[in-house]
């Protein structure tokens, strides 16, 4: 993400120049958990959308905006246990990718959470 996106916001404030000056740095980060989603049509006639639901996801947005760089990616325990070994451990060396489980709150609930900073291609 960081070597598309922040190239690309990087590139509007250097070609932007009402922008000029005014360049605005971000963060991203992506929570993952496991469970059950739900889909819910929400809205009025001629105005409606459709809302994702479930613990599932509200963990996932809460993780994805408590972690940034240098660790921008955070599972839950239920995701690392589904993981294969070469999505935990690096195939150049051995080393362990994740960081040591923590406890943390999440919607009222103490749930186990990882932390790292590698990343794969998708493809």
């Amino acid at each position: 993400m960081l070597q598309v996106l922040q190239l690309k916001f990087k590139r509007y404030f250097e070609n932007n120049q009402s922008a000029i000056g005014n360049a605005l740095d971000f963060s991203i980060g992506c929570g993952l958990d496991e469970g059950e989603i739900f889909a819910v049509r929400v809205g009025i006639r001629g105005i409606n959308d459709v809302a994702w639901v479930g613990r599932c996801t509200n963990t996932s947005a809460k993780l994805a905006n408590t972690v940034t760089y240098p660790q921008p990616i955070a599972i839950t325990r239920a995701v690392y246990d589904r993981l294969n070994n070469d999505r935990k451990f690096a195939e150049k060396d051995g080393e362990h990718m994740w960081s040591d489980e923590r406890m943390q709150v999440i919607g009222g609930v103490n749930r186990a959470i990882r932390t790292t900073n590698y990343w794969w291609s998708i493809g």
